[in-house]
């Protein structure tokens, strides 16, 4: 298959499969082969980086591990009604872990609803179209989706106005609260 499509969209990760095959048969000369290829066309690649550096699974399953930890936190923080912290929160995980991880569109909801809380309506908008745009296939996008569907129709006074059930795949719910005022 390599042979015959060099280019296709799984090259990388079969040059990586038959490397770890003839690594565990001992074939020396198609594992150098195999390493050869990915390391000088995708440098860059996880898959290199296994190759070149054997601690750099563990790595990744630490980093994944420190942002889960780091998110639950931020949930609590959120369930604890301390809005700020958790826009303060979300923002601090998008600089330190970036937005290309598991919990990247999850940080982005409960930031949008932490918004709505602290800014107004406008601002969770915003972050909600935000989180759409930047989350296309994350499974939180039909929440927010259902959210920003809710605030347009409430804004044109078109259907029902009942708060709908935002509890989902980021454990989070928002709630009309007549008691908030927005500055």
């Amino acid at each position: 298959l390599c042979v015959r499509f060099p280019n296709h969209k799984y090259a990388l990760a079969s040059h990586f499969q038959l490397y770890r095959i003839y690594q565990k048969t001992g074939n020396k000369v198609k594992e150098k082969e195999h390493s050869d290829f990915i390391c000088k066309n995708h440098p860059q690649s996880d898959y290199c980086q296994l190759i070149t550096n054997p601690e750099h699974e563990l790595n990744i399953l630490a980093e994944r591990e420190k942002v889960r930890v780091y998110y639950d936190s931020t949930y609590q923080e959120y369930t604890r009604r301390n809005f700020a912290s958790v826009v303060v929160r979300s923002n601090y995980a998008d600089s330190i872990f970036g937005t290309k991880h598991e919990h990247a569109a999850k940080f982005a909801y409960i930031r949008a609803l932490s918004l709505g809380k602290t800014q107004g309506t406008p601002q969770m908008e915003s972050a909600l179209v935000k989180l759409i745009d930047n989350f296309p296939k994350d499974p939180i996008r039909p929440t927010a989706q259902s959210m920003l569907d809710f605030i347009r129709k409430s804004k044109s006074g078109v259907g029902n106005t009942n708060p709908i059930d935002t509890a989902g795949n980021a454990k989070a719910s928002y709630a009309s609260n007549d008691k908030v005022e927005f500055q």
